[in-house]
């Protein structure tokens, strides 16, 4: 550090406005002192304390419905849809897509509006609109699935 400070300093003298090594090496603790890294994580008791909070001043931001996923992951993976393509990235969005319209089934837009608003899972529409081609590709073997199965 006091190579650095040394530098520092020579390059203040050829300055027109110079300052003190002093102030140099002042600013340098300053520097360390701040701390890195992330903030730490707010707690509802530093903004309110517990015992007086009232729920009439709880406001609902979003709400996530997870029930179909409850219910209907178990028949999805049993089916064993999730193997039907190769891409864990098209698969997973293949999935969302299947489970959703299971509880609205509606276009693909209004598919991936739903999924962000009602179950938080955001898909980039082109992203969905590749999925559902490529599972379309497939769509003798996903016959072939559903037909076999014996529960």
């Amino acid at each position: 550090m006091d190579y650095i400070t040394k530098i520092q300093a020579a390059q203040e003298a050829d300055s027109l406005f110079p300052r003190a090594a002093g102030e140099v090496l002042n600013g340098l603790e300053s520097q360390e002192q701040k701390k890195r890294g992330h903030k730490p994580r707010k707690k509802i008791e530093d903004a309110l304390p517990v015992n007086q909070v009232n729920l009439d001043m709880i406001t609902e931001k979003c709400r996530i419905i997870d029930g179909v996923h409850e219910v209907a992951v178990h028949l999805y993976e049993e089916l064993q849809y999730g193997r039907i393509l190769k891409n864990e990235k098209y698969s997973k969005i293949l999935k969302d897509l299947v489970l959703c319209r299971l509880s609205k089934p509606t276009r693909k837009l209004a598919t991936s509006l739903i999924l962000k608003r009602c179950y938080m899972k955001e898909h980039d529409i082109d992203t969905i609109y590749r999925t559902v081609d490529h599972g379309f590709k497939k769509i003798d073997d996903i016959r072939l699935v559903t037909l076999i199965f014996k529960p």
